[in-house]
């Protein structure tokens, strides 16, 4: 099993490279991301980079929900930024 590595870890500092071809390795790194982010519990975990298992790919999953379905982002692009913020408080009991 894939071990999820903790900062300060210099691969968590680094730009990922951007996968070239999704090929037999590739399919299974991410499912063996799938099957470290369903282990963590410490804390639980909704989402995993490639960087956090010590590739350097620009790869992530996600699991927002207790579902067991994941998504899975290759080489993602971020296409629009804004730059108004929204802060929540929290309120106090």
């Amino acid at each position: 099993m894939l071990e999820i590595v903790k900062a300060p870890t210099s691969i968590l500092s680094q730009k990922a490279k951007p996968v070239v071809k999704i090929d037999k390795s590739i399919l299974g790194l991410i499912e063996e991301m799938k099957g470290a982010l369903e282990n963590s519990t410490d804390p639980i975990g909704v989402g995993l980079a490639a960087s956090q298992v010590n590739k350097n790919l620009q790869i992530f999953i996600a699991k927002p929900t207790p579902a067991p379905k994941f998504y899975t982002f290759i080489n993602p692009k971020i296409l629009k930024t804004s730059k108004k913020q929204e802060v929540k408080k929290a309120k106090v009991k």
